[in-house]
């Protein structure tokens, strides 16, 4: 078996009858993440500038050993005295087919499903509140950008909207030069995001507040998950399993049951991918959120407060997992696979598909008196 992000394992082992050996199929970790973060304040008459920026380079490794594992039955052990007179057949035993070295199956992945990815970002912003008697003024503006994750041991991934399978480095199984740039997805550079806000004394006892702005989910649910989820597709990883092992003579035994049988070589067409990474340009954007709020305080003699405030969002391009590879029309035959656009694929094809929106309204009113003459409310 292929060690295990650099060491040797125990794979998952089953056996006929008893209670197997597990192993924890995923491995997350170490993860690193280094920043520096620089804030700066000044203030000039009406005037508090505050600027400043961060800079964050990740690095993660991950491993799995989903198509790992090593399953023992009784027939390996069974009529194995069968030819001597006077005794009976046997039926096995799994645990003693295991202790004599004899499996009945196997798994392993040559190239596995592991992640050694590493990315960067940074951001950077400018804001300015000015204040002059009853208004307060304040406006800036914030730029973010994360390049999009990297995982040294190769991408392979499926590009829905051209109909075509690519991968990021040099295909190992038949050569071909990568037909993809590294990590897949195209840099979005044009995370630009304004803020405004005002406060606005009307009288002395009343209030008005409002501000917009654009956020953006630069670290968000799929920045490092989609990346890590598409690890272990072809052609960087050959799978290989082999069964019905030493039913009618001896063919394969530990330490090494795949020794009979080679290496796998992978197959040089594509086999498709268990988790496809969304690298179209038009749909694989930062998600953003649009917020705005209105709100209006105002004060009834020393004690009585009572504000209203409006909140609406608005948010675009937000990350869904979509069922692309459906039938383009329906089939009478529901089992009939070859009706999807790409037998051979499941029906979510792109993970980290970001076309979705959202929208928010809401109204809070909020009535307060203080505590006074021994109440409150």
């Amino acid at each position: 078996y292929p060690t295990f992000l650099g060491s040797e394992i125990l794979p998952p082992i089953s056996f006929d009858s008893y209670t197997g050996i597990p192993a924890s199929d995923t491995t997350i970790g170490p993860v690193f993440q280094h920043s520096g973060i620089v804030d700066v304040q000044k203030l000039a008459g009406r005037h508090t500038i505050s600027f400043g920026g961060a800079i964050v380079h990740t690095h993660e490794e991950q491993g799995s050993l989903a198509s790992t594992s090593l399953g023992f039955l009784r027939g390996q052990t069974g009529d194995l005295v069968a030819s001597v007179p006077n005794l009976q057949k046997t039926s096995g035993n799994a645990f003693a087919s295991f202790l004599l070295g004899l499996p009945d199956s196997s798994a392993r992945q040559l190239g596995g499903a592991f992640v050694d990815q590493a990315t960067y970002g940074y951001g950077f912003y400018l804001q300015d509140t000015w204040r002059n008697g009853r208004l307060t003024l304040n406006g800036g503006i914030r730029y973010d950008y994360n390049a999009p994750p990297v995982n040294s041991y190769g991408l392979g991934t499926f590009y829905y909207e051209k109909g075509t399978y690519v991968f990021d480095l040099k295909n190992p199984i038949t050569g071909a030069a990568a037909t993809i740039r590294r990590g897949g997805i195209t840099p979005d550079r044009n995370n630009f995001a304004p803020r405004f806000g005002f406060a606005y004394q009307v009288t002395p006892s009343t209030v008005v507040r409002a501000s917009a702005g654009i956020f953006y989910d630069s670290f968000g649910s799929n920045y490092i998950q989609a990346s890590q989820s598409a690890a272990g597709n072809w052609p960087f990883s050959s799978p290989q399993t082999i069964s019905h092992l030493n039913a009618a003579a001896i063919n394969a035994v530990l330490p090494n049951p795949f020794a009979n049988f080679g290496d796998p070589v992978g197959s040089p067409t594509t086999t498709g991918c268990s988790q496809c990474l969304n690298v179209d340009p038009a749909s694989s954007r930062t998600p953003y959120v649009s917020e705005w709020t209105l709100s209006v305080q105002k004060q009834f003699g020393q004690s009585l407060g009572v504000e209203v405030a409006y909140f609406g969002s608005k948010g675009s391009k937000l990350t869904a997992q979509m069922l692309d590879n459906i039938a383009p029309a329906p089939s009478p035959n529901p089992n009939n696979l070859q009706t999807v656009r790409f037998p051979g694929f499941s029906p979510w094809a792109l993970n980290g598909y970001n076309e979705y929106n959202s929208n928010y309204n809401g109204l809070a009113v909020r009535v307060q008196r203080q505590y006074v003459h021994g109440l409150s409310y």
